[in-house]
């Protein structure tokens, strides 16, 4: 599924403008959950992903975020039920995929608020 998608050649060409500027200073802010910038070689450290991110889990439970245990869900599709969903190592119960959905209000946002501060560090450095 999303795993096996590669980044499009747009993700290098941003990546490449971003090396060629003064000490390498650039910053990515994107509302894609796919993960691409990071694929395409984004440092981590250098991505905002506002909406959270697929490659990350959050547990239901106790909102911890753990990059995502299962890169693939096995389907039963005859009747439309997964086989096996990702688990909370602490407390067992399902985890969900890191995304911002419209009206959530269970998101764990932490990680990207992680990714913020980074980012506003950027800015003001170079403002």
């Amino acid at each position: 599924m999303y795993t096996k998608t590669e980044p499009h050649a747009g993700f290098k060409m941003l990546l490449e403008l971003g090396s060629e500027l003064k000490h390498n200073e650039y910053f990515a802010f994107t509302s894609n959950v796919d993960g691409h910038f990071q694929k395409a070689g984004f440092p981590e450290e250098k991505v905002v992903e506002c909406h959270g991110s697929i490659n990350y889990c959050q547990c239901n439970v106790c909102s911890r975020i753990v990059a995502t245990p299962l890169k693939e869900i096995s389907i039963d599709y005859a009747g439309c039920v997964a086989k096996e969903l990702p688990q909370c190592a602490v407390c067992k119960c399902v985890m969900r995929p890191n995304i911002l959905m419209f009206g959530d209000y269970d998101w764990a946002g932490d990680r990207t608020e992680v990714q913020n501060v980074n980012y506003y560090n950027f800015l003001h450095k170079h403002m």
